[in-house]
């Protein structure tokens, strides 16, 4: 970070971006923010100091021991506000740029939030320093010269400083333009449109900030209260009990936290940012919520952290302890809570399981209604059987999500994503098999079959096949399904991890040099039909950063959308990044191409 950059930035935006990108962190974004407030504080100082040091030379029976006092605490309490401002100028920051950020994506950005976020502190530190420098420097001139001179120019200077400021801020409405086109490949349209949108949603927000805190403040403390406890999912509705007949159950496997437990077929499922969710429907509700990198912490450590008891204590929710102990879950030790507590006119029962594998700590809680409607006695049973059906995949001897009964093709679904797995007709558990994985811009893991199995059959690939990835979804949602959807087909499977490739037709094809670019060195090669490179990778190094080795390209002789010749363009970017390439032809147009042409492809790139 240099300081330079923040003046810099108003003659030449462009290059300082591109340079201040390689040094982004977020100890810069820190470090800008901090170095503003430090030299307003310095300035602010000198200020009082100019205006004060002049009285006090003609005036010296004013340096008093209540002056040196009132000038420490003056002193103390500009310290203290700078800490303030600091902290409330990093958190506004950081969610105007999230904000900014979310936006962007929704015009298929590539860009880093770090590095964005980074620049904007960059933008906002030029900016503040700036302004200061336009408004305060004709103060200072103005008191320093004769007061019926300051007087005369007065009201005219502060209309020119106003004027200029108000010309700066279009001016650096204009450099974060540049900063978003450099960041995230965009035009100034997205850029602009990006900024529209991300002021309009602040706004909004702000509203509803607002808002919300005039409901809350007249509703009072009652409400806030059955807010929070609602967020736990302990609803204090009073419906009858009804039967619950025979129960069907389903299983959840966490594609982030790698826990699997089953839930009852009819409940709803929720995923947080600490786990999932199941409710009810009727005032019942269980969670499975992972807190991780916890050490060596003990079972009673973790219920202290992790417990409902924890929220009753803050909230000052009375309720009572009826147990806790150590149990057992699948072998593993755990500790039992179970408490009461009273909320308005109505009771709550909870209980809690707490365990730690592998230095993460997973609770799981059921939580329900108990007087005066007995809601939980209604599930006990069967959150019983759910609990006792929890493990950690791949922990400690824990059976792996293998396929019970391997059939050649199974569709995979979780609530996190789903893919079409096939598997060769001998497929064995004790061997290893390349893996070729496929995207379809429509989302439908199925249009492969024809093409790519019987040719992954004869030659004992598996093939599996994306039913989440589609032309229409952003970067940032597709990826993460489709890398847990590949690690679920490991854990399924045996796979040979040198042999993973990545397969897509038309903007599925355009998805594996994206894939690739954020997941360097893991997929082998490419076979991309009728797609073209991503319009952010046209560039030698990133190309360079997939770690591929071969990419196959499939092209329809009559393709008017992804022509041949534009593939046989992208195969000359790809050799320049050290990439190996075939180009392969088949009579047709923009569309998946005959067996034939697959087969070329997978026997070209494993030779």
């Amino acid at each position: 970070m240099a300081i330079g950059s923040w003046f810099r930035i108003l003659t030449n935006p462009r290059e300082i971006f591109y340079k201040e990108e390689n040094n982004a962190s977020l100890g810069g974004i820190i470090t800008n923010i901090v170095l503003v407030h430090i030299i307003l504080f310095i300035v602010l100082m000198a200020f009082v100091l100019i205006l004060l040091i002049p009285v006090l030379i003609k005036n010296p029976e004013k340096i008093t021991d209540e002056l040196t006092f009132g000038l420490i605490i003056f002193i103390l309490l500009m310290i203290i506000s700078t800490i303030i401002s600091i902290v409330i100028s990093l958190i506004g920051i950081f969610i105007a740029s999230l904000i900014v950020f979310f936006v962007s994506k929704l015009f298929g950005s590539l860009g880093d939030f770090i590095t964005q976020t980074y620049l904007l502190s960059i933008i906002w530190a030029s900016s503040t320093i700036v302004n200061v420098i336009i408004a305060g420097l004709p103060s200072l001139i103005l008191y320093s010269i004769d007061g019926a001179i300051a007087m005369s120019f007065g009201n005219v200077v502060g209309i020119i400083v106003l004027i200029v400021l108000m010309l700066l801020s279009i001016y650096y409405l204009y450099i974060t333009i540049v900063m978003l086109e450099e960041v995230h490949e965009f035009g100034a349209l997205k850029s602009i449109l990006t900024i529209v949108i991300s002021t309009a949603i602040m706004v909004v927000g702000l509203i509803a900030i607002s808002i919300l805190l005039s409901f809350v403040l007249s509703f009072g403390l009652s409400a806030m209260l059955s807010t929070i406890i609602s967020s736990m999912q302990i609803n204090l509705q009073t419906n009858e009990i009804g039967e619950i007949g025979v129960m069907r159950y389903t299983e959840y496997t966490s594609p982030e936290y790698n826990f699997h437990i089953k839930y009852p077929e009819n409940w709803t499922v929720n995923e947080t940012s600490e786990g999932v969710i199941f409710h009810s429907g009727d005032d019942a509700a269980m969670a499975v919520s992972v807190r991780e990198n916890i050490g060596d912490m003990s079972l009673i450590g973790v219920s202290k952290i992790m417990g409902v008891q924890r929220l009753y204590k803050l909230r000052e929710i009375p309720y009572e302890g009826i147990s806790q102990d150590g149990v057992k879950l699948n072998g593993r030790d755990a500790y039992q809570i179970i408490t009461i507590a009273t909320i308005d006119t109505q009771k709550v029962k909870t209980k809690e399981i707490f365990m730690v594998e592998n230095g993460n700590a997973y609770a799981i809680t059921y939580s329900a209604k108990f007087e005066p409607i007995d809601i939980y006695s209604k599930y006990e049973n069967v959150i019983d059987e759910c609990i006792n059906s929890f493990s950690i995949v791949g922990s400690r001897g824990e059976k792996e999500l293998t396929i019970s009964k391997m059939r050649t093709h199974e569709t995979i679904k979780t609530s996190g994503f789903s893919y079409e797995l096939y598997l060769p007709d001998d497929y064995s558990q004790k061997k290893s098999y390349p893996l070729i994985f496929c995207m379809s811009p429509n989302g439908n893991g199925r249009d492969f079959y024809n093409s790519v199995y019987p040719i992954a059959n004869r030659y004992d690939h598996i093939l599996a096949c994306s039913n989440d990835f589609s032309n229409y979804k952003a970067i940032d949602e597709f990826l993460p399904q489709i890398y847990n959807a590949i690690d679920d087909i490991q854990r399924r499977v045996n796979i040979d991890e040198n042999r993973i490739y990545a397969c897509g037709f038309s903007g599925g094809g355009m998805a594996t040099y994206v894939v690739s670019y954020f997941k360097p060195n893991y997929f082998t090669g490419l076979i991309v039909n009728n797609g073209a490179i991503h319009g952010n990778l046209y560039d030698v190094d990133m190309l360079k950063q997939m770690g591929v080795k071969k990419v196959a390209l499939i092209c329809g002789k009559e393709d008017s959308i992804v022509s041949c010749s534009h593939m046989r363009n992208d195969a000359k970017w790809l050799n320049s990044a050290g990439i190996e390439t075939k180009i392969i032809e088949f009579d047709g147009g923009h569309e998946i191409a005959p067996p034939d042409a697959y087969e070329e492809a997978i026997l070209w790139i494993e030779s």
